[in-house]
């Protein structure tokens, strides 16, 4: 859950998921609330504080995203 600025939404974020761990934001998946490129940007930056587990090989996920008003 993110708390900001940013209007309520839920987000289905597309996320490549490397062999050591880390993820990177892809694109919007179906069922997202809304696709304005402020929400890339702040999923964008909190991905480096998720760790995805570790395997042989990069796989694409979909990692559901709920932004709340302060």
């Amino acid at each position: 859950i993110f708390m900001g600025n940013l209007p309520p939404a839920t987000i289905n974020a597309k996320i490549k998921v490397s062999p050591e761990g880390r993820g990177t934001f892809v694109t919007f998946d179906k069922g997202s609330t809304n696709t304005d490129s402020k929400y890339a940007e702040a999923i964008r930056g909190y991905l480096p504080n998720i760790e995805f587990d570790k395997s042989d090989h990069e796989s694409i996920v979909t990692v559901p995203f709920n932004f709340r008003v302060q």
